[in-house]
């Protein structure tokens, strides 16, 4: 199990994996992080604030690339044989957000678990 700054770390490294895969056709954190796994290639994570800032730059980064990426360009095929992946850029742009997804309701649950609370800004 992951702690919550490992999850956030995970989040953020994966984006850029994921965008730098999608956009560059950059395979570099897949090189590391399938051979190696998960915990090999995350580090020590120091505070829960710098991940979080991190994964703010990351966000940004994401979105400043992907718009200036050319719409023409978005049904690219990424193709990798080692790692038997082969997809458009646009799906491999959307796994980000289905990863965040699977990550948020993670937390989610863990908050649930700890506090009987939800993890939600939102009051019901």
């Amino acid at each position: 199990m992951l702690s919550l700054g490992e999850i956030v770390r995970h989040i953020w490294m994966s984006e850029t994996g994921i965008r730098r895969a999608a956009l560059e056709g950059n395979w570099d954190y897949y090189e590391k992080r399938v051979p190696q796994g998960l915990f090999a290639i995350l580090g020590e994570v120091k505070t829960l604030e710098a991940e979080m800032e991190q994964i703010e730059k990351t966000y940004q980064d994401t979105l400043r690339e992907v718009a200036a990426f050319p719409l023409e360009r978005w049904d690219e095929e990424r193709s990798n044989e080692k790692f038997n992946i082969r997809r458009r850029v646009s799906v491999f742009l959307f796994v980000i957000n289905e990863h965040q997804i699977h990550h948020r309701a993670q937390v989610g649950t863990y908050v649930r678990i700890l506090t009987g609370g939800r993890a939600s800004p939102y009051a019901l």
